[in-house]
């Protein structure tokens, strides 16, 4: 085993140069060969037409995803592939009749709370002035005034119903978020 790893070593060296002489570097003469009778030639710009053939695909710089926030069917279509549209601009309009009629129920829900609202506000000033005037109970007035708040309650709560699905209108027209092409 140590002839064999002492035969290693010198394969290793003799491969890595070290039984051959070393020039240092920049002491190599190098000769320069001289123009003198060699043949020359004139160099001339010249332009030509070059044809190159390449198969690729056309990327936008920038892609955007046109969806809806609802599900629904499509009523209009507004633009074609290939249109030029502006932010804002619509593209398409989705059937909202559904919305339509939740937005018709909640403010006809306001109309009816408000006008119980008016009768409530009535009722509590009427009771107001009789606890005053010690014609009722306290515990009357605090039912009164409850039952007004409580109404006051319920027709906030279907006023934001109503945003919510005046809201939920918006979702049904789609427009362009940037200026581009369909």
């Amino acid at each position: 085993s140590r002839v064999a790893a002492s035969a290693a070593v010198r394969t290793i060296a003799w491969r890595s140069g070290a039984f051959h002489g070393k020039t240092p570097p920049g002491t190599t003469p190098y000769e320069r060969p001289l123009l003198g009778s060699r043949a020359t030639s004139t160099v001339e710009t010249q332009q030509t037409i070059q044809y190159v053939n390449a198969v690729g695909t056309v990327q936008p710089r920038r892609k955007a995803d046109v969806a809806s926030r609802m599900l629904a069917t499509i009523n209009e279509i507004l633009v074609n592939p290939g249109d030029a549209v502006e932010v804002g601009q619509l593209l398409c309009v989705l059937d909202d009749r559904e919305v339509q009629a939740q937005l018709r129920e909640a403010e006809a829900s306001a109309a009816g709370i408000e006008a119980d609202l008016a009768v409530r506000q009535r009722e509590y000033e009427r009771y107001q002035r009789m606890f005053a005037e010690k014609a009722v109970t306290k515990e009357d007035l605090d039912r009164i005034v409850g039952a007004y708040q409580m109404t006051q309650a319920q027709l906030q709560t279907v006023l934001e119903q109503a945003n919510r699905i005046k809201i939920t209108l918006t979702y049904c027209q789609i427009k362009a978020q940037a200026a581009g092409v369909v």
